[in-house]
């Protein structure tokens, strides 16, 4: 059975609630019994009361019916008459009472003592009615016999026994009205009890069990989560009630969250590998880089050695120019009538080749020149060609 936490709350509060209207039930319904057991004790009472004067009443009425008996005249017998007719209508009326009173299954055998008592009034009345009209005697004649005193002593034993039994029935009414006020006061604490225990546990095995347990469970694992212990596994995740959709509100966030940490190493591992790749690129480039720059060294140092020797055999040529210069000077100075020494041409005039060598810290060598391709030597001018 699937229950809801605010079906199960409910449902605690059902418990001790039923438990309540049990308990109301059982205390109306013991009531409504408590007050027909009064009512019946109090019937009783009332009934063996009512015995107990009407059995007076007969007592009073046969002893102002022997006042009669003994009164010499109607005159003096008046004094009894009114005392007995009084009594008689009381017993009448007090019988009619009890009648009343008698429980319905009962009046069968009640009907032989109201229907003894009527004629016991009656009498009486008759015999007032005799002493009054005809005579004492008469009345006396009556009255005064052993059969109407048999009848009387039998009417005086029934309402007694009727009296007797009333009060045996109030006394049990009394001992049965103790033994129920005791039952149901025992129910009542049985239910109470049993009642507020069940709703009580069931709320709190509900509290603990299905609230606060998981609660608990539910907020450990969220705080494995924000340590980002991924691989938590979510609690509560098959019940069927708000905790259960509360975890898996939670797995949802989880896998959103491994899904953006997969996502994250994703891009890490292609950022890793793209830097791998242009740490190699870089690296190839290098390399390259390095084959070019010593193929070029290489280079620059071969075409170094060659200028090297260009611009010695340059200064071999140079220096034969030079000897070659003086040879002609002399032969033109030779061949020249005027003794006049001519003046050493100009600084500017002078081959590059003949300055170079005088600059040159070597002696018949000169600096090492750049590989170009040798230049024809610049002819002099005019002013330093020779006459």
């Amino acid at each position: 059975m699937h229950l809801s936490l605010k079906l199960r709350i409910f449902a605690a509060v059902g418990l001790v609630g039923l438990a309540a209207v049990a308990m109301a039930l059982v205390g109306i319904r013991s009531m409504a019994t408590y007050h027909q057991h009064v009512m019946e004790m109090q019937s009783a009472s009332q009934r063996a009361v009512i015995g107990e004067k009407v059995n007076g009443l007969i007592n009073a009425v046969v002893m102002d019916s022997r006042g009669v008996y003994m009164s010499r005249d109607a005159r003096e017998a008046e004094k009894y008459a009114p005392a007995i007719l009084k009594n008689v209508a009381e017993i009448s009326r007090l019988m009619a009472d009890w009648t009343a009173l008698v429980p319905e299954a009962e009046r069968g055998a009640f009907k032989p003592a109201v229907e003894q008592a009527a004629q016991f009034a009656a009498f009486r009345a008759e015999l007032v009615r005799l002493g009054r009209e005809v005579s004492t005697a008469e009345a006396r004649t009556f009255g005064d016999n052993d059969a109407n005193r048999a009848n009387r002593q039998a009417l005086n034993k029934q309402i007694e026994a009727l009296a007797a039994a009333n009060s045996a029935k109030v006394s049990d009414l009394v001992q049965g009205l103790d033994e129920f006020y005791e039952s149901r006061l025992q129910a009542m604490i049985w239910l109470a009890v049993l009642g507020l225990a069940a709703g009580i546990g069931w709320a709190a095995w509900t509290a603990f069990k299905r609230v606060s347990q998981p609660i608990n469970d539910m907020t450990a694992t969220m705080r494995e989560l924000a340590g980002g212990h991924l691989a938590v596994e979510i609690p509560s995740v098959e019940a069927h009630d708000e905790i259960g959709e509360m975890a898996r509100a939670v797995r949802v966030f989880r896998d959103a969250m491994r899904a953006a940490e997969a996502m994250r190493q994703a891009q890490e591992k292609e950022r890793e590998a793209a830097f791998a790749e242009r740490v190699s690129a870089l690296q190839s480039m290098a390399e390259t880089v390095e084959l070019e720059t010593r193929a070029a060294v290489e280079q620059v140092a071969a075409q170094t050695a060659l200028m090297a020797e260009n611009a010695g055999q340059m200064a071999n040529s140079a220096g034969a120019v030079g000897g070659s210069s003086q040879s002609v000077a002399a032969a033109a100075s030779q061949a020249c009538p005027t003794p006049r020494r001519s003046p050493p041409p100009p600084r500017s005039c002078r081959p590059p080749s003949a300055r170079s060598a005088s600059r040159s810290p070597w002696p018949g060598r000169s600096p090492a020149a750049p590989s170009l391709p040798p230049k024809r030597p610049r002819e002099p001018s005019p002013a330093c060609r020779p006459p």
